[in-house]
């Protein structure tokens, strides 16, 4: 545990959802012209790992994938 004096703040711009899966492939260009996509900028797996830990991406994924299949049965 840090003490009072040792704490390690961070700040991230987040994007939860990346519509084109991968952070190279992103293409909004109203986005890219206002934000600096090398910033410390999370897109997708990136953010729910930051947030969760390694896996957690595949696990919201893994997650998502039984509800839908018991609201939407094949």
């Amino acid at each position: 545990m840090l003490s009072r004096g040792e704490r390690n703040w961070g700040g991230y711009l987040a994007f939860p959802y990346n519509p084109y899966i991968y952070r190279e492939k992103y293409g909004h260009s109203f986005t890219k012209r206002v934000i600096d996509m090398d910033y410390p900028l999370l897109m997708g797996h990136e953010f729910w790992d930051k947030m969760g830990g390694n896996g957690t991406y595949e696990e919201i994924l893994v997650i998502l994938n039984e509800v839908r299949q018991e609201i939407q049965p094949d």
